[in-house]
Protein backbone atom coordinates (compact mmCIF):
# COMPACT_ATOMS: atom_id res chain seq x y z
CA UNK A 1 0.00 0.00 0.00
CA UNK A 2 1.09 3.68 -1.11
CA UNK A 3 3.04 5.39 2.17
CA UNK A 4 1.73 8.82 3.42
CA UNK A 5 2.66 11.55 2.55
CA UNK A 6 4.09 12.14 6.22
CA UNK A 7 6.04 9.41 6.05
CA UNK A 8 7.45 9.72 2.27
CA UNK A 9 8.68 13.04 2.74
CA UNK A 10 10.84 12.65 6.29
CA UNK A 11 12.10 15.92 7.34
CA UNK A 12 9.97 18.75 6.05
CA UNK A 13 10.95 22.29 6.28
CA UNK A 14 8.34 24.53 7.14
CA UNK A 15 9.60 28.13 6.18
CA UNK A 16 8.69 32.12 6.26
CA UNK A 17 5.76 32.34 3.70
CA UNK A 18 5.78 36.27 3.80
CA UNK A 19 9.04 36.81 2.32
CA UNK A 20 11.85 35.88 0.49
CA UNK A 21 14.63 33.63 2.58
CA UNK A 22 18.27 33.93 1.30
CA UNK A 23 21.34 32.41 2.36
CA UNK A 24 24.55 32.36 0.72
CA UNK A 25 27.18 29.58 1.73
CA UNK A 26 30.55 29.00 0.74
CA UNK A 27 32.77 26.36 2.06
CA UNK A 28 36.22 25.56 0.58
CA UNK A 29 35.73 21.74 1.63
CA UNK A 30 32.33 19.75 1.94
CA UNK A 31 31.80 16.56 2.52
CA UNK A 32 30.37 13.45 0.00
CA UNK A 33 27.22 13.58 2.07
CA UNK A 34 25.70 17.54 2.68
CA UNK A 35 22.75 17.19 4.18
CA UNK A 36 20.21 14.13 5.27
CA UNK A 37 16.99 13.03 3.23
CA UNK A 38 14.48 16.51 2.93
CA UNK A 39 11.93 18.94 1.38
CA UNK A 40 10.68 21.79 1.67
CA UNK A 41 7.13 23.22 2.25
CA UNK A 42 7.90 26.30 -0.06
CA UNK A 43 9.71 26.35 -3.51
CA UNK A 44 13.43 26.55 -3.09
CA UNK A 45 16.22 27.67 -5.50
CA UNK A 46 19.73 26.68 -5.44
CA UNK A 47 22.63 28.27 -7.77
CA UNK A 48 25.98 26.85 -7.69
CA UNK A 49 28.60 29.86 -7.21
CA UNK A 50 31.29 27.71 -7.05
CA UNK A 51 32.29 23.80 -7.22
CA UNK A 52 29.48 21.08 -8.15
CA UNK A 53 26.93 19.25 -6.27
CA UNK A 54 24.69 16.10 -7.01
CA UNK A 55 21.23 15.56 -6.33
CA UNK A 56 18.69 13.26 -5.95
CA UNK A 57 15.13 14.64 -6.46
CA UNK A 58 12.50 12.29 -6.34
CA UNK A 59 14.98 8.96 -7.22
CA UNK A 60 15.80 11.05 -10.31
CA UNK A 61 19.84 12.33 -10.39
CA UNK A 62 20.96 15.54 -11.07
CA UNK A 63 24.74 17.12 -11.45
CA UNK A 64 24.89 20.93 -10.32
CA UNK A 65 28.18 22.38 -11.85
CA UNK A 66 29.00 26.14 -11.50
CA UNK A 67 27.08 28.69 -12.77
CA UNK A 68 23.43 26.80 -12.84
CA UNK A 69 20.57 26.82 -10.74
CA UNK A 70 17.94 24.65 -9.75
CA UNK A 71 14.25 25.75 -9.18
CA UNK A 72 12.73 23.28 -6.99
CA UNK A 73 8.86 22.78 -6.47
CA UNK A 74 7.45 22.15 -2.85
CA UNK A 75 7.56 19.00 -1.03
CA UNK A 76 10.05 17.17 -3.35
CA UNK A 77 12.05 14.95 -1.84
CA UNK A 78 15.67 15.52 -1.93
CA UNK A 79 19.28 14.40 -1.76
CA UNK A 80 22.36 16.25 -1.59
CA UNK A 81 25.65 15.11 -1.61
CA UNK A 82 29.05 16.85 -2.72
CA UNK A 83 32.12 16.32 -4.40
CA UNK A 84 34.88 17.11 -1.97
CA UNK A 85 35.94 20.13 -3.34
CA UNK A 86 35.08 23.85 -2.66
CA UNK A 87 31.62 24.89 -2.92
CA UNK A 88 29.81 27.89 -2.43
CA UNK A 89 26.12 28.05 -3.10
CA UNK A 90 23.31 30.97 -2.59
CA UNK A 91 20.17 29.52 -1.57
CA UNK A 92 16.50 30.84 -1.55
CA UNK A 93 13.11 29.98 -0.03
CA UNK A 94 9.75 31.26 -0.62
CA UNK A 95 6.18 30.78 -1.45
CA UNK A 96 4.10 31.18 -4.75
CA UNK A 97 2.61 34.46 -3.02
CA UNK A 98 6.02 36.27 -3.66
CA UNK A 99 5.91 35.75 -7.21
CA UNK A 100 4.23 38.54 -9.17
CA UNK A 101 0.46 38.00 -9.52
CA UNK A 102 0.61 38.33 -13.40
CA UNK A 103 3.16 35.75 -13.36
CA UNK A 104 2.23 32.96 -10.85
CA UNK A 105 0.23 30.45 -12.67
CA UNK A 106 2.85 30.53 -15.74
CA UNK A 107 6.24 30.46 -12.62
CA UNK A 108 3.89 27.32 -10.78
CA UNK A 109 3.76 25.84 -14.74
CA UNK A 110 7.04 25.91 -15.56
CA UNK A 111 8.07 24.62 -12.08
CA UNK A 112 6.71 21.09 -12.55
CA UNK A 113 9.08 18.95 -9.44
CA UNK A 114 12.42 20.83 -10.89
CA UNK A 115 13.86 23.16 -13.67
CA UNK A 116 17.58 23.95 -14.22
CA UNK A 117 18.94 26.94 -15.50
CA UNK A 118 22.15 28.39 -16.90
CA UNK A 119 21.37 31.41 -19.03
CA UNK A 120 24.07 34.59 -18.89
CA UNK A 121 21.00 36.11 -18.15
CA UNK A 122 20.45 34.41 -14.94
CA UNK A 123 24.14 33.93 -13.99
CA UNK A 124 24.28 37.79 -14.13
CA UNK A 125 21.49 37.84 -12.04
CA UNK A 126 22.80 35.69 -8.84
CA UNK A 127 25.72 36.80 -8.67
CA UNK A 128 24.79 40.36 -8.09
CA UNK A 129 22.24 38.90 -5.72
CA UNK A 130 24.35 37.21 -3.63
CA UNK A 131 26.74 39.95 -3.41
CA UNK A 132 23.76 41.89 -1.73
CA UNK A 133 22.98 38.75 0.15
CA UNK A 134 26.63 39.05 1.75
CA UNK A 135 26.40 42.71 2.44
CA UNK A 136 23.74 41.91 5.10
CA UNK A 137 22.34 45.52 4.88
CA UNK A 138 18.39 46.08 5.04
CA UNK A 139 19.81 49.37 2.37
CA UNK A 140 19.54 47.19 -0.50
CA UNK A 141 16.82 45.26 0.52
CA UNK A 142 15.08 47.30 -2.13
CA UNK A 143 17.07 46.01 -4.70
CA UNK A 144 17.19 42.52 -3.34
CA UNK A 145 13.36 42.86 -4.29
CA UNK A 146 13.65 44.02 -7.74
CA UNK A 147 16.43 41.75 -8.81
CA UNK A 148 13.86 38.85 -7.52
CA UNK A 149 11.46 39.78 -9.48
CA UNK A 150 13.57 39.32 -12.75
CA UNK A 151 14.60 36.00 -11.77
CA UNK A 152 10.94 35.01 -11.08
CA UNK A 153 9.86 36.79 -14.57
CA UNK A 154 12.84 35.04 -16.74
CA UNK A 155 12.06 31.80 -14.87
CA UNK A 156 8.29 32.07 -16.13
CA UNK A 157 8.88 33.68 -19.25
CA UNK A 158 11.29 31.10 -20.37
CA UNK A 159 10.36 28.63 -23.41
CA UNK A 160 7.14 28.60 -24.62
CA UNK A 161 5.06 29.84 -22.06
CA UNK A 162 6.59 33.31 -22.80
CA UNK A 163 4.12 33.73 -25.87
CA UNK A 164 0.96 33.25 -24.17
CA UNK A 165 2.26 35.46 -20.94
CA UNK A 166 3.42 37.87 -23.77
CA UNK A 167 -0.46 38.71 -24.38
CA UNK A 168 -0.26 40.39 -20.62
CA UNK A 169 0.28 44.08 -21.63
CA UNK A 170 1.52 44.68 -18.14
CA UNK A 171 3.59 41.87 -18.44
CA UNK A 172 5.50 42.71 -21.36
CA UNK A 173 5.64 46.47 -20.92
CA UNK A 174 7.53 45.78 -17.45
CA UNK A 175 9.91 43.83 -19.48
CA UNK A 176 10.53 46.51 -21.92
CA UNK A 177 11.35 48.72 -19.28
CA UNK A 178 13.97 47.03 -18.07
CA UNK A 179 15.78 45.88 -21.36
CA UNK A 180 15.40 49.62 -21.72
CA UNK A 181 17.59 50.58 -18.85
CA UNK A 182 19.87 47.59 -18.75
CA UNK A 183 20.80 48.48 -22.36
CA UNK A 184 20.99 52.00 -21.30
CA UNK A 185 22.57 51.82 -18.20
CA UNK A 186 25.76 53.61 -19.58
CA UNK A 187 23.48 57.25 -20.57
CA UNK A 188 21.88 59.67 -18.13
CA UNK A 189 18.55 57.43 -18.27
CA UNK A 190 15.66 59.82 -18.01
CA UNK A 191 12.17 58.55 -16.63
CA UNK A 192 10.85 60.55 -19.18
CA UNK A 193 12.34 59.01 -22.04
CA UNK A 194 11.34 55.94 -20.84
CA UNK A 195 7.97 56.65 -20.80
CA UNK A 196 7.98 57.85 -24.42
CA UNK A 197 9.79 54.74 -25.51
CA UNK A 198 6.81 52.19 -23.94
CA UNK A 199 4.56 54.77 -25.15
CA UNK A 200 2.77 55.30 -21.85
CA UNK A 201 2.23 58.34 -19.59
CA UNK A 202 5.20 59.17 -17.34
CA UNK A 203 2.55 58.25 -13.68
CA UNK A 204 1.74 55.22 -15.38
CA UNK A 205 5.30 54.11 -15.81
CA UNK A 206 6.22 55.41 -12.12
CA UNK A 207 2.91 53.25 -10.57
CA UNK A 208 3.35 50.10 -12.98
CA UNK A 209 7.30 49.21 -11.91
CA UNK A 210 6.36 50.32 -8.31
CA UNK A 211 3.34 47.97 -8.49
CA UNK A 212 5.73 44.99 -10.04
CA UNK A 213 8.67 45.60 -8.47
CA UNK A 214 8.32 46.92 -5.17
CA UNK A 215 10.83 49.59 -5.66
CA UNK A 216 10.39 52.89 -7.52
CA UNK A 217 11.92 53.54 -11.27
CA UNK A 218 14.66 56.12 -9.93
CA UNK A 219 15.44 54.34 -7.29
CA UNK A 220 16.20 50.95 -9.19
CA UNK A 221 18.08 52.67 -11.45
CA UNK A 222 20.18 54.42 -9.43
CA UNK A 223 20.68 51.13 -7.43
CA UNK A 224 21.50 49.27 -10.72
CA UNK A 225 24.01 52.05 -11.81
CA UNK A 226 25.67 52.43 -8.56
CA UNK A 227 26.04 48.30 -8.54
CA UNK A 228 27.18 48.31 -11.63
CA UNK A 229 29.91 50.85 -10.95
CA UNK A 230 31.39 48.74 -8.07
CA UNK A 231 31.59 45.96 -10.41
CA UNK A 232 33.46 48.28 -12.87
CA UNK A 233 35.60 49.31 -9.51
CA UNK A 234 36.54 46.09 -8.44
CA UNK A 235 37.88 44.78 -12.66
CA UNK A 236 40.64 47.77 -11.62
CA UNK A 237 38.67 51.15 -13.71
CA UNK A 238 39.26 54.20 -12.23
CA UNK A 239 36.62 56.13 -10.53
CA UNK A 240 36.56 58.87 -12.86
CA UNK A 241 36.33 56.63 -16.09
CA UNK A 242 33.44 54.74 -14.33
CA UNK A 243 31.79 57.47 -13.64
CA UNK A 244 31.55 58.46 -17.39
CA UNK A 245 30.54 55.05 -18.17
CA UNK A 246 27.40 55.08 -16.20
CA UNK A 247 26.48 58.21 -17.72
CA UNK A 248 27.58 60.97 -15.08
CA UNK A 249 29.12 64.04 -17.13
CA UNK A 250 29.93 65.32 -13.58
CA UNK A 251 32.17 63.35 -10.72
CA UNK A 252 31.04 64.85 -7.43
CA UNK A 253 27.27 63.87 -8.48
CA UNK A 254 28.59 60.20 -9.11
CA UNK A 255 30.80 60.31 -5.95
CA UNK A 256 27.70 62.00 -3.62
CA UNK A 257 25.39 59.45 -4.86
CA UNK A 258 28.05 56.19 -4.90
CA UNK A 259 29.14 56.84 -1.00
CA UNK A 260 24.72 57.63 -0.03
CA UNK A 261 24.04 53.91 -1.90
CA UNK A 262 27.42 51.60 -1.08
CA UNK A 263 28.26 53.58 1.94
CA UNK A 264 31.79 54.38 1.19
CA UNK A 265 33.83 56.68 -1.46
CA UNK A 266 34.58 54.91 -5.27
CA UNK A 267 37.90 53.71 -5.52
CA UNK A 268 39.23 50.47 -7.29
CA UNK A 269 38.77 46.98 -6.18
CA UNK A 270 36.73 47.99 -3.67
Amino acid sequence: MESTVANRLGRVNVMVRNRVSSYVHRMDYCDSQLYEPHCNTVYEILFILKGSVNFELEGEHVLMQENSGIVIEPLQFQVLSGNEDAYHRILLFFSLEMIPPAIQEAFAERIKRYYVFSSPAMIDLFHQYAELVEKKDDTYQALKDALFTQIAYTIALDGSIEKKLRMNVKTEKLRQIIDYIDRNINTDIRVEDIADEMHMSLSTAYRLFKEEMHISLKQYIMQKKMMCARSMLQQGMAPCDVAAAIGYRNYPSFYRMYVKIIGKPPCKSV
